[in-house]
């Protein structure tokens, strides 16, 4: 069937290394992919294709006859499982994400031509965290907390800096060169290392430290003077936790 060129569809949120975060309909953790329609119309994606690798559009293609499982509402959200385990059902695709970074396709296919209705490249990705637009089918990608598979993205940290003992500042944001990080740290030194961390909005990882309570000191600065100005995502994850912060770099 022609697939209409304008229907309003996102690769809205992905997981490339699930290990025991979201599972299955058969109760596997696999690495899954959520679709987001952002239309009016309801929209069956059979006849649609997904790849993880863009030189390769056609890599599966969405079986026909399965409306029931591939139709997508107005507003509504679909995931499929990267599993390479096609013979589990028409959402279970053909291959696997990398966690060590990729692409993901979605396209259609006019003729002998195929057209891409949205992609996206990523780099290397934490064990059980995900990344997603947010807002939904908007251009921001950032750090899904919590996971939100099938369901409208949400970047909530409030909940997770009311259970973690760490309190934090980033100073100055924006900033042109310097950023300074302050951890306060001192009243759990014995606590197990903080890992932060600067990712770019395609989730690639530019710079990680560990951080020993009571052995590193609370106050850290880092040069991001070679970055391209632009939003970035400081994360901070502890035994409790991960909360993140946005660090907008401008212009000198």
């Amino acid at each position: 069937a022609e697939i209409d060129p304008d229907i309003q569809l996102y690769i809205n949120e992905f997981m490339a290394s699930n290990q025991d975060a979201h599972p299955d309909d058969f109760g596997e953790y696999d690495d899954w992919i959520e679709l987001y329609n952002a239309g009016e119309e309801e929209v069956d994606i059979a006849g649609l294709y997904l790849t993880d690798d863009l030189e390769r559009p056609d890599r599966y293609r969405i079986p026909d006859g399965y409306a029931g499982l591939t139709t997508i509402g107005p507003r509504d959200h679909l995931v499929l499982y990267a599993d390479k385990d096609s013979l589990q059902g028409p959402l279970h695709l053909n291959f696997k994400l990398s966690s060590q970074g990729e692409s993901i396709g979605l396209s259609a296919k006019s003729g002998d031509r195929f057209f891409w209705l949205d992609s996206i490249r990523f780099g290397p990705q934490w064990p059980n965290a995900s990344f997603g637009r947010f807002p939904d089918g908007q251009d921001q990608w950032v750090a899904m907390s919590p996971l939100t598979p099938k369901e409208n993205n949400q970047v909530d940290v409030t909940s997770v800096e009311k259970a973690s003992p760490l309190r934090w500042s980033v100073f100055p944001n924006p900033t042109s060169d310097w950023l300074h990080v302050s951890l306060n740290m001192d009243q759990h030194p014995n606590a197990s290392p903080i890992v932060l961390s600067l990712w770019d909005l395609t989730g690639r990882a530019l710079m990680e430290q560990n951080i020993r309570p009571g052995v590193n000191p609370n106050h850290l600065r880092f040069d991001l003077s070679h970055l391209t100005p632009g939003v970035y995502l400081l994360m901070v994850e502890t035994d409790q936790g991960r909360l993140s912060k946005k660090i907008l770099k401008s212009d000198r």
